[in-house]
Formats: structure tokens, C-alpha cells, sequence
């Protein structure tokens, strides 16, 4: 009977950044495809690389995305000037997408 391989770190980290992409735990997903490229490379699987690279980009490209659509979103206009604005502050976001993108 043909044996199953193991999974590698690089595919388990992998696995557990597309679960929080799925939940859209944009950041979490970032980090875990972040540890898995490491991964990858220490076990040096060009595909691998490649496949986790790939979703890496996406990621930060949505979070960076959402970061301008927050920005866009938390201008206050003036005929709600009274209500307060309850959008999370862009410089919070804009430091972890840079903590993220400063970890690859």
C-alpha cells in the first residue's frame, strides 16, 4: 500500500494561512504564508515557494487594499460630524500591514 508523506512545516503553515484567509484574518494569514516561505526554502521546494510566494502577494495586496478603502472610509463628512466615527484609526492598520510586509 502506498505510504503517505508526512506533511512538511511549509505545507502545515500553508494549510493553516488559507483557514485564516478563508475567516479573512488577512494579517494572521500573512504571517503563517510568511513562516511557511521560510519553510519552504529551508527545505528547498522551488514549487512550494513559488505556490506560498504567490499567496503572500495576495494577501499583502489586500490587506494594503483595505487599508486605503479604511482610509477613504474614516473621512468624516460633515453631515455626520456629529456621530462619532467608529472605523479602526489607518495608522493602526498601515503598522501592521508594515510589520507584516517588513517580516518577509
Amino acid at each position: 500500500s502506498p505510504t503517505s508523506t508526512p506533511l512538511r512545516r511549509s505545507d502545515m503553515l500553508y494549510t493553516e494561512g488559507l483557514v485564516m484567509y478563508e475567516n479573512n484574518m488577512l494579517v494572521e494569514a500573512a504571517k503563517l504564508y510568511t513562516e511557511s516561505l521560510t519553510a519552504a526554502k529551508a527545505e528547498n521546494d522551488e514549487t512550494r515557494i513559488r505556490v506560498v510566494s504567490r499567496a503572500l502577494n495576495n494577501v499583502q495586496a489586500e490587506l494594503q487594499n483595505r487599508t486605503k478603502a479604511i482610509r477613504i472610509n474614516s473621512v468624516p463628512s460633515p453631515k455626520n460630524m456629529s456621530k462619532p466615527i467608529k472605523t479602526l484609526r489607518p495608522e493602526a492598520v498601515v503598522l501592521v500591514v508594515g510589520n507584516v510586509m517588513n517580516s518577509v
